[in-house]
């Protein structure tokens, strides 16, 4: 309601649109996208100048396949070889046969290289065991290689039905291919990896499968031998049958795929792919359909699993699921022409998405990748089970593929992720390299649709209905139109006939609510002033045009209600007598009344601004001002809106612990809490949270066995500690510092410094300042013999005062003495009673360079040099420690919080302290972390070696740098992946 008593009826939500749509035969023409209504996107297809042309033929290649790490091997353009492609260098090379090392001539690294195999020998086509007879290549000549892929345990496995069987290279251990006979293998159309590490090879419509230990399966548990070294056929005697071969005339185990493709006599799989749960993805087509092509899904155990087809992955009607789809009418129903393209049946990849892990989740969704059969044009259809079905639906993307060398796809596994391409998962082969396959933006959309609203009621007899507003981007070459009709009820309602209203006209000030944002630039408010909307009941029909490459989008409509008239509430009867007159002024009037109305609606709203909860989001920055906040550039909205709110209680925290701790909290943390900062002391103990060392509280204490004061002089001076000696100061310290005779001292008391430390627990500092100042003073003096120091005030104290003011600038530590006994004693003359000294006042006391003999003397020596000199070197320090997030790391952004946190502690802290800000993981070792309290278990470099680069003193990129980095917090190089369990590695442990 405005300030006039005018309401509104309205569409916002996905909801509301949504039930404007008929679903009564006609398909729809609209659709809910990006938070507004749109028209219903088309999918770009590419029209080949002669669509007829093939890419290729298919039977060039089966596509690429990927290692654990990044490498794509592929099948050479002659079939009788495999290229690499690098995923450090992203340069393509051969793999097998290697180069020759002289002469730069090519050595075919062919059939002599191939452990267990012979050139000229091949296999009979009935698949029975019996000798081999000559059908292969010539000799010194690679097979032919039909298919490949990568197994689990980081073999790659090269199916040949010129060799007879499978040439398996070990990729961890390198060396030439093994060769394992396959007797009855045929033309391998594709090979896929299992679970377990075996494999299966499609073969016609038939799956036959391999054992973990890549060799084949029988019907019965006796198998060939692995590896073989000699064929029959190739000049050795044929082995006899025993319990350990197979008889002649066993099959390998297959799996009838037929069951997952059409009911009929013809049909083929022509492409597979495993899913998790022990699941095969089938493609296929029939023998005289070329080019339509069929999904089946189906168990390992030769159950047929349900397909449905749906909306880009989402859920289908009940009672649609089939045991098949055809692909070619889901791409066709969705694209501008409607006409179903064709497809290649043999290039098949899924793709689990960029934030899958190694996925153990078999009902994790995924999308299948298909091509086109000219090769210009790739299609995504999107995946995901539901209830036991699997529920497929085409994704309106335009993959363009350029060049396109009819080699199939290649996908990366779950989990795994290229540096080149970071937003790449699938890749074809183009023009001798792997280009990624990406989609580029060509947008289609239906050319018209029309909406009608509900029929709304005023619930005012002869309302007169006032203006109609449409939050909307309107896009050149776009364009809407707007009908009403209205009627005193519902029955006159739809006997009404529709009304052309005027064009909308696009405000300057945008929405007409008070402090209510239109959207971004290119969005508005559009209004209508409604003509002749007269009666209780209304309704409008959108007509909505576009281009084929733009749509409106349509985010709020509202249409308000009764016209507050200027003419019946400020002017006179006689400017209402004559009815089409006063009509006529009536609507002039509204023309001033809108504007008048905005104003008056604004200024009954400005408290809003003065709420953080309801100011607008522009006007967050002056608001602050008022408060003397300086907002961070990563802060959100949500967080400026409580640092205002909790503005007073934000700087009376700070630069205390709880302020910064507050402040660091803000800036880590993806999602926050308001009841943070009402307790910001809270925040301390909670748990899995950040972390305020002061330094200065981690200082470990003395040692259990060292002396203490409450034993006297006389144990300190003991055989066994200082051996009689009551000297302080360190001899190797004094002549590293240059004092005159300290080398003898040095050199006849090598081990004084570890005296000392074993018998105190620390070394004293201010003796060693002490007796070099007063060195060199008697050198100045020209004294032959040093004297000592006065351990009370000297009768003659001229000298003595001339020492102390020569050496006062050269003695910090000597006046943190004074400044101590100052604060303890507060009079020299409760210093002197308790010491048994006649000192004039505390700043002529210098520090001990002997064991003290009085026992106060000894007491206050020993708790300066104890405690508060050991605490200098970390007081006024401290460190913010971040706990890593649960889940999944991304290190960008956790670089950029870290970022976030070193601001708000640099301008929060106090300006004489220093701060440092470090990860948990970073700081989990003895000496450095309190257990218990600010400890966490989680991951660390030993199974994350890529956080070494967020460790302390390390930037986001830069190596471990020896006197930068702390080596517990770093690695010297990047760890790599442990070795397959059947092969032995120095890495493993």
């Amino acid at each position: 309601m405005d300030v006039n008593g005018s309401r509104h009826h309205t569409l916002t939500s996905r909801d509301d649109w949504l039930g404007c749509l008929s679903s009564a035969g006609d398909e729809r023409q609209l659709e809910w996208r990006g938070g507004a209504l749109a028209l219903r996107a088309r999918l770009f297809e590419f029209r080949a100048q002669h669509p007829e042309a093939p890419a290729g033929d298919e039977e060039t290649g089966r596509g690429g396949v990927f290692d654990a790490y990044g490498n794509l091997y592929s099948i050479s353009a002659d079939r009788r070889g495999l290229c690499i492609r690098s995923s450090g260098s992203g340069g393509v090379s051969d793999f097998w046969p290697v180069a020759g090392s002289t002469g730069g001539d090519t050595q075919l690294a062919g059939s002599g290289e191939i452990e267990g195999y012979r050139p000229g020998t091949g296999v009979s086509s009935d698949g029975s065991f019996r000798p081999l007879t000559p059908v292969g290549p010539l000799p010194g000549l690679p097979p032919r290689l039909d298919a490949i892929t990568i197994t689990r345990a980081h073999y790659l496995v090269a199916a040949s039905r010129e060799a007879g069987g499978l040439l398996i290279f070990d990729l961890h251990g390198a060396g030439p291919p093994l060769f394992q006979p396959w007797p009855g293998l045929g033309g391998a159309e594709a090979l896929v990896e299992h679970a377990d590490g075996s494999v299966g090879v499609l073969v016609g419509s038939r799956l036959l499968r391999s054992a973990p230990d890549l060799r084949p399966l029988v019907a019965d548990d006796r198998r060939p031998p692995a590896f073989a070294e000699t064929l029959p056929g190739d000049g050795a005697s044929s082995p006899p049958v025993t319990p350990e071969s197979p008889p002649t005339g066993d099959r390998p185990c297959e799996l009838d795929l037929r069951p997952a493709l059409p009911d009929d006599a013809d049909a083929e799989a022509t492409a597979l792919a495993i899913l998790p749960g022990d699941r095969l993805l089938v493609l296929g087509q029939l023998g005289g359909q070329p080019g339509r092509v069929w999904l089946g899904a189906l168990g390992l155990d030769g159950r047929p699993i349900p397909v449905a087809a749906g909306e880009e992955g989402g859920e289908s009607p009940p009672g649609t699921a089939t045991m098949v789809v055809a692909l070619n009418p889901l791409i066709g129903a969705v694209t501008v022409d409607r006409r179903d393209p064709t497809l290649a049946s043999r290039a098949l990849a899924i793709d689990w998405g960029p934030k899958a892990a190694a996925t153990k989740d078999g009902d994790a969704p995924f999308s299948i990748v298909v091509v086109g059969s000219t090769g210009d044009q790739a299609y995504r259809f999107a995946a995901r089970w539901n209830d036991g079905r699997l529920v497929v639906g085409v994704v309106g993307e335009y993959l363009p593929m350029r060049r396109y060398q009819a080699m199939g796809l290649a996908a990366l596994p779950p989990g795994a992720r290229l540096h080149a391409y970071p937003d790449s998962r699938v890749f074809y082969a183009t023009s001798g390299r792997w280009a990624p396959l990406l989609a580029l933006a060509q947008p289609r959309f239906v050319r018209a649709a029309t909406l009608t609203t509900p029929a709304w009621d005023s619930g005012i007899p002869g309302c007169v209905w006032h203006r109609l507003t449409i939050d909307l981007r309107l896009p050149p070459g776009t364009s809407l139109s707007v009908d009403t009709r209205s009627g005193e009820t519902a029955e006159d309602l739809q006997r009404a006939e529709w009304r052309n209203e005027p064009a909308p006209l696009r405000s300057a000030r945008g929405s007409e609510l008070a402090w209510r944002a239109s959207g971004d630039a290119p969005d508005g408010t559009w209004e209508i002033l409604l003509q002749a909307a007269h009666g209780r009941w209304f309704q409008a029909r959108l007509q909505i045009d576009g281009d084929g490459r733009q749509t409106p989008l349509l985010r709020a409509l509202r249409v308000w209600y009764p016209r507050f008239s200027y003419a019946r509430e400020y002017l006179p009867p006689v400017f209402r007598a004559d009815r089409s007159s006063a009509d006529f002024l009536d609507r002039l009037l509204a023309l001033f009344e809108g504007e008048f109305t905005r104003w008056e609606e604004r200024i009954a709203a400005a408290q809003w601004l003065f709420d953080a909860r309801t100011a607008p989001r522009e006007s967050l920055d002056w608001l602050a001002g008022w408060l003397g906040l300086a907002f961070d550039p990563a802060a959100d909205e949500t967080r400026r809106r409580l640092l205002i709110r909790h503005a007073m209680l934000g700087h009376a925290r700070r630069g205390t612990g709880p302020g910064i701790l507050l402040g660091a909290t803000l800036a880590w943390e993806a999602t926050v809490e308001e009841d943070w900062l009402r307790h910001p002391e809270a925040l301390a103990e909670r748990p899995h949270g950040l972390r305020l060392h002061e330094l200065f509280a981690l200082d470990a204490p003395l040692p259990a066995g060292v002396w203490r004061p409450t034993e006297g002089r006389a144990a300190l001076l003991a055989t066994g500690r200082l051996a009689g000696d009551p000297r302080l100061a360190d001899p190797g310290e004094l002549a590293a510092a240059g004092v005159a005779g300290a080398a003898a001292l040095a050199a006849a008391e090598p081990a004084r410094r570890a005296q000392l430390l074993g018998a105190l627990g620390f070394v004293p500092r201010a003796a060693l300042e002490e007796t070099r100042l007063w060195a060199a003073w008697s050198d100045a003096a020209g004294s032959d013999a040093q004297p000592a120091l006065p351990e009370d005030e000297p009768a003659d104290a001229t000298t003595w005062t001339r020492y102390l003011a020569a050496s006062q600038p050269c003695a910090p530590l000597r006046q943190r003495w004074q400044d101590f006994l100052a604060r303890r004693w507060r009079r020299v003359s409760a210093l002197n009673a308790a010491w048994g000294s006649r000192w004039r006042s505390f700043a002529r006391i210098p520090s001990p360079v002997v064991v003290p003999g009085p026992e106060g003397a000894l007491g206050d020596w020993h708790r300066f040099e104890a405690q508060v000199l050991r605490a200098l070197a970390n007081a006024h320090r401290f460190r913010v420690v971040l706990p890593l997030p649960d889940g999944d790391l991304d290190l960008d952004d956790l670089v950029r919080r870290r970022a976030a946190v070193l601001r708000v502690v640099e301008r929060e802290k106090p300006a004489h302290t220093t701060a440092e800000v470090r990860f948990g993981f970073d700081l989990f070792r003895v000496g450095e972390a309190r257990l218990g309290l600010d400890t966490r278990l989680e991951t660390g470099l030993s199974r994350r070696p890529e956080l070494a680069a967020l460790a302390f003193g390390s930037g986001p990129f830069d190596p471990a740098v020896l006197g930068r980095t702390d080596l517990g917090g770093a690695r010297l190089a990047t760890a790599r992946p442990h070795p397959p369990a059947d092969r032995i590695g120095l890495d493993r442990g």
